[in-house]
């Protein structure tokens, strides 16, 4: 490789290094150190902050696909016997699958819910990050009543955000979610991780997740 190559693949490095730092700054996530044991890398799962160590297994994946097995739009049924509409979308999909205002009604939900929590959450990574969204709606009104925000990892699905409108808890939404995304997961040879808060982590397991050992909470 010439001189003139080299330096161009380094300009276009750091110009894609200073992008996704800028995007981190803005969601509040600063870049981690670079681990050295892992030979001076950093992936997903560092700018994530789910360890401070390079793992390979959490490597962005080059496909974030959704398998044709699973219906980009479908009807979630709930326990309590209603049923809400689900929609998948990525900003790599064709122009007119992605509704921008439903986008604009979930990125509002999801941003709302965790300030309640003090915390900086939002749906920017789908418009920036190729991550996908679920957003799903009541049929009757047209309402925004649950968002989930995901990308696919090399082993793992990772769940960035889930949150479900306040008058429609309870009901079955979020759990209806949750299944959905271990569908979409389990078509790819994947599981599913996520961060849980203290006080959802009980509603986790109930829906069959377990702790792990393997990437203990890092601090923000």
């Amino acid at each position: 490789m010439d001189l003139h190559n080299q330096r161009m693949q380094k300009y276009l490095k750091d110009v894609c290094t200073r992008h996704h730092e800028v995007l981190l700054q803005n969601r509040g996530i600063w870049l981690p150190k670079v681990d050295a044991a892992g030979g001076g890398k950093w992936n997903l799962g560092n700018l994530l902050h789910v360890t401070s160590k390079y793992n390979p297994e959490l490597d962005m994946d080059v496909n974030q696909t959704i398998s044709p097995s699973v219906p980009r739009h479908a009807t979630l049924k709930l326990k309590n016997g209603g049923a809400v509409w689900v929609q998948t979308m990525n900003t790599k999909d064709a122009s007119d699958n992605f509704n921008q205002l439903l986008f604009n009604h979930a990125q509002i939900l999801v941003g709302a819910q965790f300030a309640r929590k003090n915390i900086n959450i939002n749906l920017d990574p789908v418009l920036d990050d190729d991550f996908s969204v679920d957003i799903c709606t009541d049929p009757l009104s047209g309402t925004v009543v649950g968002a989930s925000g995901y990308v696919f990892m090399r082993k793992y699905l990772w769940l960035d955000s889930i949150a479900v409108l306040d008058s429609a808890q309870r009901f079955g939404v979020g759990t209806a979610m949750i299944e959905r995304l271990k569908s979409i997961a389990s078509t790819r040879g994947k599981d599913v991780l996520c961060y849980g808060l203290e006080e959802v982590c009980a509603w986790y397991e109930k829906l069959g997740f377990e702790h792990s050992g393997t990437f203990p909470q890092e601090p923000w």
